[in-house]
């Protein structure tokens, strides 16, 4: 225990520039609470606009920054910037995200989900193995683990979104990958988004975004968290 602290207080000494957001929900009850995790672009305007939207939903939201307060513009330097990025500082810094979450007050920490969009998506995959604490994982157009044994210690529900046009996510793949979690038992939706790219989601990429594929893809997360992370008497 007190090695893996001292591990977390050097990581995070690497990333003590980081500009996380919170968008904390209105209202006195407790809230359930989603950590969000960027893409490769860094904590760019898609994402704060995605955490203040569930704030708004009733969720405490946490967005992490993991590029120091960087925000990349084009291709060349968010490959830069991710190259950068050190996975167990990341990972650590989502787990002291975590503990502080659960000793807030506000937040009902049975209720504690993470998402994340590509670079994203691979970071909460590979918390939700690391510390399986989270109650749901969900990644979107990140890439799959097929590893039985690894996936096997998933605690969590995982909803997994892919686009249609995805070369990284072959059909073929995408089977194994489902094969996987069956095997692992963790329960799981997958979904694929037709007509839809890499990127899908997010409005600020006019090459990539989908209004129609985005629009689904919403749904089917608000459907799953209601299911899965659901409210209790949320009204603004």
């Amino acid at each position: 225990m007190g090695k893996l602290f001292f591990i977390c207080l050097t990581f995070l000494a690497v990333v003590s520039a980081a500009k996380d957001f919170q968008s904390t929900p209105k209202g006195e009850q407790t809230h359930p609470a989603l950590i969000l995790l960027h893409d490769q672009w860094g904590l760019d305007s898609f994402t704060v606009h995605e955490a203040e939207r569930y704030g708004d939903l009733g969720y405490f939201t946490v967005a992490v920054d993991y590029y120091g307060g960087k925000v990349a513009t084009e291709p060349q330097e968010a490959s830069r910037l991710k190259e950068r990025v050190v996975l167990s500082s990341v990972l650590c810094k989502i787990e002291n995200i975590y503990s502080t979450l659960s000793a807030n007050p506000k937040v009902d920490k049975t209720k504690i989900g993470i998402m994340g969009w590509g670079l994203g998506a691979g970071f909460a995959l590979k918390f939700s193995i690391q510390k399986p604490v989270v109650k749901v994982v969900i990644i979107n157009y990140g890439l799959p683990i097929s590893d039985v044994g690894e996936l096997g210690k998933i605690k969590s529900t995982l909803l997994a979104i892919f686009p249609e046009n995805d070369s990284r996510v072959t059909p073929k793949s995408l089977e194994v990958f489902k094969k996987d979690l069956a095997a692992a038992h963790v329960p799981n939706e997958i979904h694929v988004i037709k007509g839809a790219s890499q990127g899908f989601f997010d409005y600020s990429r006019t090459s990539s975004f989908s209004p129609k594929g985005s629009d689904e893809g919403k749904k089917i997360i608000i459907n799953f968290l209601s299911r899965h992370l659901a409210l209790t008497g949320y009204s603004k």
